[in-house]
């Protein structure tokens, strides 16, 4: 055989150093060289970098979210934070958009200019450094550092309210009318997600979603919450990880998937994060 290659049963190997490998669960795509892809059945990933001689990435988040942020950097994972600019999808299946989203704010971004905002503090990598807080790494202080594989993250998170896309309230009218659609009703959280990299032309994706039922909520209860300000830039208008908690009489699924960012499916896509 060729040493270190992989097996792709029935028709060949991904050797060290050929181009356009991807992977996608549950099936591993190759194409190598212009031959059309093969399926197999799926491989642990951490394989084909060994094999392609990826040892060493950076892993780069597609958001200016704080809570995705907050959530990356607990799970104890270095990264630096590029904000997507890309346009958005609205319209079609909100399963299908926010995946489709996710993907274009990961393309957005991938082999961009680094930013200097490392593990998502805004202030930059030496304020996040002093701060000890999660995830907080040195910046490329010097512009000379070799250029790394990346790994790129991208996440698009939204409310859906009987196949319609509840989106961020623009005002604290929508925002109440967001509330009176939402009260004593279950609704789904869905959350896009596409890994690029750290191997060329390597793309992963998936969707996660989350069940949220909703307290019956009186006019005072709006009120106080409007009030609070927390709404804004919300899907659907709440945060559970806030106020908005008292919104909730339950959920079914990953609660980190209503936050924004769904741990379970980032860690299936790319379990190279753990370890």
């Amino acid at each position: 055989g060729i040493p270190g290659a992989i097996r792709l049963s029935p028709v060949g190997w991904i050797a060290p150093g050929w181009p356009g490998a991807w992977v996608d669960r549950p099936r591993l795509a190759w194409g190598g060289g212009g031959s059309p892809p093969v399926l197999v059945e799926a491989v642990d990933p951490r394989l084909v970098w060994d094999a392609l001689g990826v040892s060493d990435f950076l892993v780069v988040l597609a958001s200016g979210s704080p809570q995705r942020r907050e959530i990356l950097g607990r799970l104890g994972i270095e990264f630096e934070v590029r904000v997507s600019g890309a346009e958005e999808l609205v319209h079609g299946d909100p399963a299908e958009i926010v995946v489709a989203n996710a993907l274009l704010k990961a393309e957005s971004v991938a082999g961009g200019m680094r930013s200097g905002r490392v593990s998502g503090d805004p202030r930059g990598p030496e304020a996040a450094a002093a701060q000890g807080g999660p995830g907080a790494a040195a910046g490329n202080s010097g512009g000379d550092e070799p250029t790394r594989a990346e790994l790129v993250i991208g996440c698009d998170t939204d409310v859906v309210l009987e196949d319609h896309i509840i989106g961020k309230p623009e005002d604290e009218i929508r925002a109440r009318e967001y509330m009176a659609q939402l009260s004593g009703r279950e609704h789904r959280v869905l959350s896009g997600l596409a890994i690029l990299g750290p191997g060329e032309g390597q793309v992963r994706t998936g969707m996660a979603e989350s069940r949220v039922r909703f307290r019956e909520l009186d006019t005072p209860a709006i009120d106080r919450y409007l009030a609070s300000g927390e709404w804004r830039g919300r899907a659907g208008g709440y945060a559970i990880q806030g106020r908005g908690s008292a919104l909730v009489a339950g959920v079914d699924g990953d609660i980190a998937n209503v936050i924004g960012l769904p741990v379970g499916l980032l860690l299936d896509l790319a379990p190279e994060l753990d370890d």
